[in-house]
């Protein structure tokens, strides 16, 4: 008889233990960010200068964030300025658009892969323009891989638990969504 309850205890308990096992790894939790919450983050990291070749400076400024609906990028307009000693100034725009990278142990996003996906610079002449290119993308890369764009900071319940897992990133209306779930 004993041991009838225990075997009917132990098998509850598996089965209550599986069932919970079960339910975490399908639990799913999304941080919603909001565009203007984005736009406060990323703003207070510029303006970013360089020089190139020792007599260009390059100015990024002024960043706007664009959030486009079923992408897993965020986007965003740059203004871009240039001058030399030699009293030539340049200016432009530029898109990026780069994507978002999770980092459990700190509980920060960050932008990666930065892609230049359109440049506009008045005034740069035909020579200057590749290594203008290449130096504005290794600039914004090297720096937004240090700047993160959102992090969580309270160890409630539910955000200790969100440290773990990125499954997915998606924009909807004006929103970066990121999925997040429990790993085992």
């Amino acid at each position: 008889m004993k041991q009838r309850r225990l075997l009917t205890t132990l098998a509850a308990g598996g089965a209550i233990l599986g069932g919970g096992l079960i339910f975490l790894s399908t639990w799913t939790h999304n941080i919603v960010i909001p565009e203007s919450r984005l736009q406060e983050m990323v703003q207070q990291y510029f303006p970013i200068e360089q020089n190139i070749m020792f007599f260009l400076n390059i100015k990024l400024e002024n960043p706007q964030i664009m959030l486009e609906n079923n992408s897993d990028r965020i986007k965003f307009k740059l203004d871009i300025d240039g001058s030399s000693p030699l009293g030539s100034d340049l200016q432009g725009t530029g898109l990026v658009s780069g994507k978002v990278s999770y980092v459990k142990e700190t509980g920060e996003f960050f932008i990666v892969e930065p892609q230049i996906e359109n440049i506009q610079v008045q005034g740069m002449p035909a020579d200057l323009f590749s290594r203008f290119d290449q130096t504005a993308n290794q600039l914004l890369q090297d720096y937004l891989q240090r700047q993160p764009v959102y992090k969580i900071t309270s160890d409630t319940f539910p955000t200790y638990l969100v440290r773990l897992t990125l499954k997915e990133v998606e924009v909807k209306d004006q929103n970066l969504i990121l999925k997040m779930r429990l790993a085992f």
